[in-house]
């Protein structure tokens, strides 16, 4: 992936409590061990998974969210049996029981791992963030113009230009006759510094819709850039 990419808050919040888990699963391997104990924590693989986001690994990616559907489905179950339970709950740090807790307690903190988890999963499946990771880019049927459309400007408004024009190409391939997809790839052509292409690329939209006010909009700004007369935009807002 493009290590130029911006990673959003939120997509960083989520990697770094994916590591902080992950790491305090592997405290938790090392304390059970020293206690003569053999804990084997599929939880240390949270660091794994939080550096993968950063990197916008797809296969990590995919890890996280399998971690959440069992956080998502797990922590309803425990919550459920903790209601059945009349007797104090061991509370314990890195694996050892060092106190007990009310039964209300543990279910506040179950609720409170669950909006996490929920959090977290709707971070990772927001469109922007799964553009960042390739995710949504092989749409085959004519009918998803507009999910390549969303696509391409979340790509776009992260500063993926490269990516949006990836996505844009396969939505010609299935929309030849669409003039707004090859608008809309003149602009990241043009936000990307690549003139000549941005030029053919308006060109070709303006063949297929003529009398597009928008389309001559976007024409007349190109044209200022390439010669200098405008300071060359880098996302929508600036247009």
């Amino acid at each position: 992936m493009d290590e130029n990419r911006q990673i959003p808050a939120s997509l960083k919040a989520v990697a770094i409590l994916f590591i902080l888990g992950g790491i305090y699963s592997a405290i938790e391997v090392v304390v059970s061990l020293m206690h003569s104990h053999i804990n084997i924590n599929f939880g240390v693989l949270g660091l794994f998974i939080g550096l993968g986001l950063l990197r916008f690994s797809r296969g990590w990616r995919t890890c996280a969210l399998v971690f959440l559907w069992i956080a998502m489905i797990g922590i309803p179950i425990i919550a459920i049996l903790m209601l059945g339970y009349s007797q104090p709950l061991d509370f314990k740090v890195f694996g050892q029981t060092v106190g007990h807790v009310s039964k209300e307690f543990g279910l506040a903190i179950a609720v409170i791992l669950f909006l996490l988890s929920f959090w977290q999963y709707r971070v990772l499946t927001r469109p922007d963030v799964r553009t960042l990771f390739g995710v949504g880019l092989f749409l085959s049927s004519i009918e998803d113009k507009d999910a390549y459309r969303e696509e391409s400007l979340s790509a776009m408004n992260s500063g993926d230009f490269k990516m949006a024009i990836d996505i844009l190409d396969n939505a010609i391939k299935c929309n030849p006759q669409d003039a707004t997809l090859y608008r809309s790839k003149a602009l990241a052509l043009m936000f990307a510094g690549r003139d000549s292409e941005a030029k053919a690329c308006i060109d070709q939209s303006l063949s297929i819709d003529q009398n597009n006010q928008l389309t001559q909009s976007i024409t007349d700004i190109l044209e200022d850039v390439a010669s200098g007369k405008r300071l060359r935009p880098k996302s929508m807002k600036e247009i």
